[in-house]
């Protein structure tokens, strides 16, 4: 019976160019973002750029917040342009994002 089911099931396989047998592959298909990822964080950011890029970011997420049902934000106004991410959505995360 179940063979019956796997024999009918659709393989996403041909869409999923990207995703790696193992993880040792997927490091290497990731091997170019990661590189790039690295150069952003070992970058020296002046301080008026920086509480720039804040400012911009806590303006994203009121607007991302607007746009959703209440009740359903993805991140919560904490006061002083901190901003958390809502535990109460249906979000695999759990760790806190804060300005």
């Amino acid at each position: 019976m179940l063979s019956q089911q796997q024999s009918k099931a659709v393989s996403l396989k041909p869409f999923l160019n990207h995703y790696g047998e193992t993880s040792v592959e997927q490091i290497e298909k990731n091997r170019d973002a990661i590189s790039l990822l690295e150069g952003w964080l070992s970058e020296e950011v002046p301080s008026t750029e920086l509480l720039e890029r804040q400012s911009y970011l806590a303006e994203l997420k009121q607007t991302i917040d607007s746009q959703r049902l209440p009740g359903s934000q993805f991140y919560l106004f904490t006061g002083k342009s901190k901003y958390s991410l809502n535990s109460a959505s249906n979000h695999s995360h759990s760790a806190s994002l804060l300005l």
